[in-house]
């Protein structure tokens, strides 16, 4: 997640990809990606790398705004 934060703008890539194919699997990844997220961006958050803001707004890109771009979704 590091290297995809340094490289990319954060509303180009999206955090989730799946090639699943029921709900259950894709509920599950879904909800350990958000987990591993969370984490991860906390992490960055207590080392100073970035503020409270900043991290939601990662978090948002990631998981809504560059998909929603992608597939022009509101």
């Amino acid at each position: 997640m590091q290297y995809r934060l340094e490289a990319l703008p954060t509303v180009k890539a999206s955090l989730i990809a799946s090639d699943s194919r029921c709900i259950e699997w894709t509920y599950g990844k879904i909800w350990l990606v958000k987990r591993v997220l969370a984490e991860f961006l906390a992490g960055r958050v207590a080392a100073g790398w970035m503020d409270g803001e900043e991290a939601i707004g990662v978090a948002r890109d990631w998981l809504y705004e560059s998909a929603a771009r992608r597939y022009r979704v509101g």
